[in-house]
Parts: C-alpha cells; sequence; structure tokens
C-alpha cells in the first residue's frame, strides 16, 4: 500500500471515530438540560457540517493523482485539526453544562 492510500485508510479510521464521537453527544444533548442541550445542538450542528466537509476532502483525495494528493493533504489536515479540536471542545462543553445543572 502507498502512503497515498495508507493516508485515506488512516484518515477513514479517524472520521469513523468520530462519526461514533459525534452520534454519543447526539445522543447525549437529547437527554441533557435545556440550557446545556442548547449549546450541544448548536455545536453538532458545527460539527456535523465540518464532518460533511471532511468526508469531500476525504473524496478527492481517493480520486486525486499521485502527483496532486500532497497538495489536497495540507487542505485536509487543517480540516482535521478543526474538526478535532471542535470535538474536543463540544465534550467539554457538555461535561461542564452537566456540572453546572448538577449544582443548580
Amino acid at each position: 500500500m502507498n502512503s497515498k492510500d495508507q493516508y485515506i485508510e488512516q484518515l477513514k479510521l479517524k472520521l469513523d471515530e468520530w462519526n461514533a464521537q459525534i452520534d454519543e453527544l447526539d445522543a447525549k444533548a437529547r437527554k441533557s438540560q435545556a440550557q446545556a442541550k442548547q449549546e450541544l445542538e448548536s455545536r453538532l450542528v458545527y460539527l456535523k457540517e465540518k464532518r460533511v466537509e471532511f468526508q469531500a476532502k476525504l473524496a478527492q483525495l481517493q480520486d486525486a493523482s499521485a502527483d496532486t494528493w500532497e497538495t489536497l493533504k495540507t487542505g485536509t489536515e487543517i480540516l482535521l485539526d478543526d474538526l478535532k479540536q471542535t470535538l474536543a471542545e463540544s465534550k467539554d462543553a457538555f461535561v461542564k453544562g452537566l456540572e453546572e445543572a448538577k449544582s443548580s
């Protein structure tokens, strides 16, 4: 397997992991308090938009020639970092919202 194929497989695994985490946050949002639910739902909308963007980038990478895939890789890395950071922030915000709801 060449480096392009390995990279794409790695991205697919990461996407599967994030899909599971987004679905988990979505399920928790449906069960949470009103204020925490509203904030988490807005974060989920953003995450789902970024996931669609990431899937499109992944498709571009798969179709890219050996000469152009390295160029596409840079844009994919930026999107990957944004998705990872937003997911982590969303998890933290959800936990914080739960803690605040318990203390009030």
